[in-house]
């Protein structure tokens, strides 16, 4: 894993805790990660969701639905990072970015994930869609 720790201290704490909450999924740890008018844009949908309610039903349905999930490599800026993961749904290998803008204060504010290949992209989908169903209409 390559790392360079240019994130101020608030923000490097919150990359620690979301790498703590996608081991433990302790849904308290995403009260303190996301700022509460967070934007989250998904690899499923062209326009993004917005604020922490809608994470948080995202985030839940997800840590049901990957597996194995371990991360490869951190690229950090000043205000932004990037973690590379791979896991699993079902059989099927997961490779993914979850990118993170944070606020002065260390609060995630911009949260994107973009997943591939095309095959476990549509696994993840079957599996969200299935927990989710049309839960989300009212965040977009």
């Amino acid at each position: 894993m390559s790392r360079t720790n240019t994130l101020p201290p608030a923000a490097q704490a919150a990359l620690l805790a979301w790498r703590r909450y996608v081991v433990e999924h302790d849904p308290a740890l995403l009260e303190t990660l996301f700022a509460p008018d967070v934007t989250f844009r998904s690899p499923f949908v062209h326009k993004p969701y917005k604020g922490l309610a809608a994470v948080r039903m995202i985030m839940e349905a997800v840590s049901t639905v990957l597996e194995n999930v371990r991360f490869e490599r951190e690229l950090v800026g000043p205000t932004d990072a990037a973690l590379e993961f791979i896991a699993a749904v079902g059989e099927i290998e997961v490779h993914g970015v979850d990118i993170f803008h944070f606020r002065e204060d260390g609060q995630i504010d911009r949260f994107e994930v973009m997943v591939r290949p095309h095959k476990a992209l549509l696994a993840l989908s079957d599996g969200m869609g299935a927990r989710l169903g049309d839960s989300l209409k009212s965040f977009k």
